[in-house]
């Protein structure tokens, strides 16, 4: 067996990995005034160490985080997938903090239905609401694209080619 540093889901089991998952929250639109923000995200069951944070762009200015360049995590999945389906429905919904530079909670995103990708080769795709903690109204949507497939296939990770269009 070999070890790898992706986290695991669900949390703390050993063995075989059977099928990866590549969570994306690459982009943020903003409804009200851009902030420099990381958001964290922590399954069920997982411990501090293995929480993950991601650094969307700004898609409204076209801005990178200046925190630092994370826009996906891939996780190893260790049992097959109607036990990790039962996994999801126990573990919604699926908690995003967001955070400002130094780590202080300003919102969050929830995320329904977490099973549902498992039904599709392409995973699902949405945009969330960030609620501000607040005024718990909108502040922002986020961008989050999950996606399972099996571990024998190539990995999810490799770089995502710009789509350029030439004009003529």
């Amino acid at each position: 067996m070999v070890e790898t540093k992706n986290p695991t889901l669900p949390p703390g089991l050993d063995g075989e990995v059977r099928y990866r998952l590549l969570l994306t929250i690459d982009e943020i639109f903003w409804l009200d005034i851009p902030q420099q923000i990381q958001i964290s995200v922590e399954w069920w069951g997982q411990d501090g160490q293995e929480v993950r944070t991601f650094t969307p762009v700004d898609v409204k200015n076209f801005t990178k985080s200046k925190i630092g360049v994370v826009h996906f995590v891939q996780y190893d999945i260790k049992t097959s997938l109607s036990k990790f389906e039962s996994y999801l429905k126990d573990a919604k919904p699926l908690k995003l903090d967001v955070l400002s530079p130094e780590g202080i909670p300003i919102g969050f995103s929830l995320i329904q239905n977490l099973e549902s990708f498992l039904d599709s080769s392409e995973g699902f795709e949405g945009y969330y609401p960030i609620i501000c903690l607040n005024t718990r109204e909108t502040i922002a949507n986020i961008r989050v694209h999950m996606k399972i497939e099996p571990a024998d296939e190539p990995p999810l990770h490799q770089p995502i080619k710009p789509r350029v269009t030439l004009a003529s």
